[in-house]
Formats: C-alpha cells, sequence, structure tokens
C-alpha cells in the first residue's frame, strides 16, 4: 500500500526478555537448588561455577546452549533487532538509567566495550569445553541437544511464568528432565516484539479478499486457531477440559513456528504440562514493562541497501563465530579488530548517519 508492506500482527505476548532456561534436574545433580529468577545469578558470568560442576560431572556434554548462529547473549544491554539487520548489529540501549532517562545513542555494537567483554566471556567458555564447537555452524542441532536434556543452561528469549520453558519442552523434548527460568533482562515493551510475528497477503495473490478473511477467522475463530496450533481433536491431540489438551501426535505441534505465531492466543488451548492460565499470563507479563524510548521506531533501510548487505555479510564471516566463541577475539585476521576493521570498510559509518537522520525525525514526529 503506497510502497509500503503491511501485517496482521499476532495477539501475543509484548514483552520478551532475554534469559537462560535451566534444565532444573541436571541442576539438582550437580548440587545447585537453582529456583525461578534465582537470585544468586544476576548476569551471565554468574553461571560460570555450575557451568564448571556440570562439565566435570559430563566431561562429553557442552554446558552452555544457544540457538544458532547469532551467539544469543541473555544480559545484553540492547534492543533487539533493532534495524532489522543480520544479528543485531546497530541499537539503542533498551532499559532506562536508575533515574529513568534513556541512553538514546546509536551504537554500532559490535564495536563497543560491552560486547567485546561478551566475546571474550564466550570465547572463554568455549576454551573450558562449556559451549559446542559446532554452536556457530548452520548444521548445529541446539533444538536435539534441548531435547536429550543434554544442556545446564539454554540461552533464550522469555516470557515470564515458565512459559517458554514449558512450550519449548513440548515440542522438542524426548527425555524426562524439569525446566525452570531465570530472566537476564529488565522487562521493557519494544518495537520488534510489539510487532514480532505477522501475516500478510502477497501481492501475487489471485484472491486477496479470501485470504483476508482467513486472516480475521485466525483472530477471531478458537476451532481455526486450534487446529493450526494442536492439529485434529482426536488425531493429534485429546481435550482434557475446557482450557487444556493432551497431545497424542508429537509431530504436529512440533513443525509450526509456535503458539505465538499463531493467530489469536487467547483463543487457544493450552497443554496440560502449561498453566491453565497460561494465555491471560502473557496478556498480564507486559502490565509493569516499560515503554523504551525508540517504542515504535523502525528504520528504513532502502537509502543504505548496500552498506547494509555488506555489514550483514560481514557479520556473518566474522561477528557470529565471535559470539559463539569459535574464534580467538585476539586473531588478527578473524578477531575483534579484524571485524571492527571489516566493518568500517563495508560501510558502517554511513548506516549509523542514516538510522541518526530518520531516529531524529521520528523523534521530532513524537513531540
Amino acid at each position: 500500500m503506497n510502497g509500503v508492506l503491511y501485517g496482521i500482527p499476532t495477539n501475543k505476548e509484548l514483552c520478551v526478555p532475554e534469559g537462560v532456561i535451566i534444565n532444573k534436574t541436571a541442576a539438582e545433580e550437580i548440587g545447585w537448588d537453582v529456583t525461578a529468577d534465582d537470585p544468586s545469578i544476576t548476569c551471565l558470568a554468574d553461571l560460570e561455577p555450575w557451568l564448571e560442576k556440570y562439565k566435570e560431572a559430563h566431561p562429553d556434554k557442552y554446558p552452555y546452549l544457544m540457538d544458532g548462529q547469532a551467539g544469543r547473549w541473555p544480559d545484553e544491554p540492547w534492543c533487539p533487532d533493532w534495524c532489522g539487520m543480520n544479528t543485531n548489529s546497530i541499537a539503542m540501549k533498551m532499559a532506562p538509567a536508575e533515574d529513568g532517562t534513556f541512553d538514546e545513542t546509536i551504537y554500532s555494537i559490535f564495536e563497543t566495550p560491552e560486547q567485546e567483554e561478551h566475546i571474550r566471556l564466550m570465547y572463554d567458555w568455549a576454551q573450558k569445553g562449556y559451549i559446542d564447537p559446532d554452536a556457530s555452524l548452520t548444521s548445529f542441532d541446539y533444538n536435539g541437544t534441548f531435547g536429550r536434556g543434554d544442556f545446564l543452561a539454554f540461552a533464550q528469549p522469555l516470557k515470564g511464568n515458565n512459559i517458554k520453558a514449558s512450550e519449548m519442552y513440548a515440542a522438542n523434548a524426548t527425555a524426562e528432565f524439569e525446566c525452570i527460568e531465570i530472566t537476564m533482562q529488565p522487562k521493557c515493551v519494544v518495537t520488534t516484539h510489539a510487532g514480532g510475528s505477522m501475516f500478510g497477503i502477497p501481492v501475487t495473490s489471485q484472491n486477496p479478499e479470501a485470504a483476508m478473511k482467513y486472516l480475521n477467522l485466525m483472530h477471531s475463530d478458537a476451532t481455526l486457531v486450534n487446529l493450526m496450533l494442536f492439529g485434529a481433536e482426536g488425531v493429534n491431540y485429546t481435550k482434557v477440559n475446557d482450557q487444556q489438551v493432551e497431545l497424542t501426535d508429537q509431530n504436529w505441534y512440533g513443525v509450526h513456528g509456535g503458539a505465538w505465531t499463531v493467530g489469536n492466543t487467547k483463543l487457544q488451548y493450552v497443554l496440560t504440562t502449561e498453566d491453565p492460565a497460561k494465555n491471560e499470563l502473557l496478556q498480564s507479563y507486559a502490565d509493569d514493562a516499560v515503554a523504551t524510548a525508540s517504542l515504535g521506531f523502525r528504520f528504513v533501510k532502502d537509502n543504505v541497501a548496500d552498506q547494509i548487505a555488506a555489514v550483514d555479510a560481514v557479520v556473518s564471516e566474522y561477528a557470529q563465530p565471535l559470539m559463539c566463541g569459535a574464534v580467538d577475539p585476539d586473531d588478527p585476521d578473524a578477531g575483534i579488530e579484524a571485524l571492527k576493521a571489516a566493518l568500517a570498510d563495508a560501510g558502517m559509518a554511513d548506516i549509523i548517519a542514516e538510522v541518526q537522520a530518520q531516529y531524529d525525525e521520528w523523534k521530532a514526529a513524537q513531540e
């Protein structure tokens, strides 16, 4: 519409802080009586004594698990997916300072001291055998590792009330173990989560009106929503009560993107392994969350598309292996300084300038 792509947002959670899913069964085996949002764990580095104990108990396993190539960072200070680039390479800081003010500086985050400190921690952990050497590869099966319970801490975006852990377990677990969550970021509402799942109608659609009717039903018809989420009643699941179902066929529930991608979460049943009030909790979790300074800002890439493509390629080559501990940060050809030089050559300064201009214009329009 007028050159802009629109989508229908899923009615889902709005507050998704990063954190870790803890394999509680494994934690108890090594003497850690872990609790939800364990007060002894205030940052990622606080996990190290327990990672060490797990590694001693299971020398052939890797206690710290990340999903895919990105090298997820559970206690990072940055707004997630801030510019919609390959990995989060440009962003503002997410949370306010103690006095309530926001730092609205636009950072090239791989050139900051905070990012360097984290990269060095990941390399240290990899050297100690806490991170799988294949973690930065596209072929790395992190879901399989999780499903087998072969981990202690799994870096993930969370939703409060142990909901993400329950969803991950239901979709992937092939072994019996308990999970518990530790949130590592403050509760903030950011743009990417407000529109984190959307459905659109392709411009090539031969019947867009029918497609729109289907999207309307996805947000209003509980039968359709639960068919998409769980499959057919009596075939893929059994209804236990008015709110909960029990899976009889794991295959269906494990192949879609997750409950948060399917229409209106308020119309969904929940699993018997989940809190019957799950969907209400998803909504209410954001009630006391803080709106970050840039909530609503979206970067339009058109003016620097070539530079963005070049920077994204640099991030894939250099940053992702560094974030997974696969490369020595001091390696002259592939380490932090090599990454910074490659980002400069790719045109990072041009992108930052364009983002700043767009942000200034957006900010002025809010006043």
